[in-house]
């Protein structure tokens, strides 16, 4: 066979026609349509394990930091811009801080303002904010079954148990449908519990 007839041979072997193309790109376009509420759903159980993971964990935050620095500690709805704490807030869907609450005010003193917080006689500490929750995903509401001025916010003491001894629950809903995605529910002595609810499995 001559070079140029070697040439020609490869060069119409290579490449798709039109009419395969389209095909291909056809069984493309259906298995991402069954592929694609799949990974949808995927991301969202991401975001829920991660927002009540945080939740959690905040808590867990907040509860230690009271035992070491033997005062009160307490996890407030934030304001839209997360500055501060929201005093007129019934949810924490702006997302949440963890602070030290010297003057138990249910806010977050300038920092000009300080404390005596070691007893000694001399104004020294201000208010520090611990922890700034990530901003919650639109879709998501989180509320507490706490009323009245306690709904949003709570605070732990040193001993470990939240100033208001009752139970209580953060929910996590979806307000697209008012779906319960997970919940963290706190006992008599300040202890939390996370759950997310799956299809086998309930909060």
């Amino acid at each position: 066979m001559s070079t140029s007839a070697l040439f020609h041979s490869q060069g119409s072997q290579a490449g798709l026609t039109l009419v395969e193309f389209l095909a291909t790109t056809a069984v493309a376009a259906i298995l991402a349509s069954f592929a694609m509420p799949a990974f949808q759903q995927m991301i969202t159980n991401n975001q829920i394990l991660s927002q009540t993971n945080e939740l959690a964990t905040s808590f867990y935050l907040a509860r230690s930091e009271s035992a070491k620095r033997g005062h009160k500690v307490t996890i407030c709805a934030s304001t839209a811009d997360q500055s501060n704490c929201d005093s007129d807030a019934d949810n924490y869907s702006n997302g949440w801080l963890v602070y030290t609450d010297y003057n138990d005010n249910g806010v977050i003193d300038p920092a000009g303002t300080t404390f005596d917080t070691d007893h000694d006689g001399s104004l020294d500490s201000p208010e520090q904010i611990l922890h700034v929750s990530q901003q919650p995903a639109a879709y998501f509401h989180i509320v507490s079954s706490r009323s009245g001025s306690t709904e949003n916010h709570v605070s732990y003491m040193p001993d470990g148990q939240l100033d208001k001894r009752v139970l209580f629950s953060l929910e996590l809903i979806d307000q697209r449908n008012d779906k319960l995605l997970s919940k963290v529910s706190f006992n008599l002595t300040g202890r939390s519990r996370a759950c997310v609810v799956r299809p086998d499995r309930d909060c």
